[in-house]
């Protein structure tokens, strides 16, 4: 529901890079997955080509 907001954008964004790059300069701690790197970026990719198909939309 926050993704709606102006700011709810900004923080999930923020939110999954810095989750990739976590796990992946931690490895020791998070365990360096890249089975969960791929669908952090598997979900941004997703989010930014939906931004993006809204973003061409024309009201009529």
């Amino acid at each position: 529901m926050w993704l709606a907001t102006p700011w709810g954008a900004v923080v999930w964004l923020t939110t999954v890079v810095s989750m990739a790059i976590v796990e992946l300069m931690f490895p020791s701690i998070y365990g360096g997955s890249l089975i969960v790197v791929g669908v952090e970026l598997l979900f941004l990719a997703l989010y930014l080509a939906l931004a993006w198909l809204a973003a061409q939309e024309r009201p009529p």
